[in-house]
């Protein structure tokens, strides 16, 4: 892809990502399902066990990390996608991946709906 790079992650770039990650995670917030959606704690730049990318564009991203993937013995990669969330279920539709198992929820608290 014209323009696109991808790199390690490096210390300066942590603030930067976090920000980043907080305001996807603050549009995913109205989402069905965000209540379920598994955050982790961000990894460390040069963890080998969990690498940390920073990208211009995705497409260069995804290279990466499908490359890191393959490289380490994955034979798959999943992903996830929150209802509601066309413009995420389209990107990865868009980089290979297929649906292959939707997860349905059931609240047990006399809640109506999925949030």
């Amino acid at each position: 892809m014209s323009g696109a790079s991808a790199r390690p992650a490096a210390v300066p770039d942590v603030a930067a990502i976090a920000a980043l990650r907080e305001a996807a995670l603050a549009e995913l917030a109205g989402l069905r399902g965000a209540d379920r959606y598994p955050v982790q704690p961000l990894p460390a730049p040069g963890d080998p066990a969990r690498p940390l990318w920073v990208g211009e564009l995705a497409g260069a991203m995804t290279e990466l990390a499908l490359d890191w993937f393959a490289g380490s013995g994955c034979t798959g990669v999943d992903a996830l996608a929150l209802p509601g969330a066309r413009a995420t279920k389209n990107f990865f539709e868009e980089n290979g991946f297929t649906a292959r198992l939707l997860v349905v929820h059931r609240r047990l608290d006399g809640r109506a709906g999925g949030r």
